[in-house]
């Protein structure tokens, strides 16, 4: 719930709105976080408020950086 709680307690265009809430679902689901009550929820959404707010709005790349940002390992196992 992290991302909402940032969302509405702010002002974003529904672009910035869409792009994060998207970019929060991934990452979760990268990180593998079912309990929304899990601290690193509150990370990730900041981590994704951060991007958003230095100009990046593709929810792919929100998503991807943020977890990079937070120490998880998005690379495949080596061939």
């Amino acid at each position: 719930m992290a991302i909402y709680r940032l969302i509405q307690s702010s002002t974003f265009t529904p672009l910035e709105a869409s792009a994060m809430t998207e970019a929060y679902e991934r990452a979760l689901v990268i990180f593998g976080i079912s309990d929304r009550n899990d601290p690193q929820t509150e990370r990730i959404a900041l981590a994704i408020l951060h991007l958003l707010r230095d100009g990046e709005t593709d929810p792919n790349r929100l998503a991807e950086f943020a977890c990079r940002a937070l120490g998880q390992n998005l690379s495949g196992p080596a061939a």
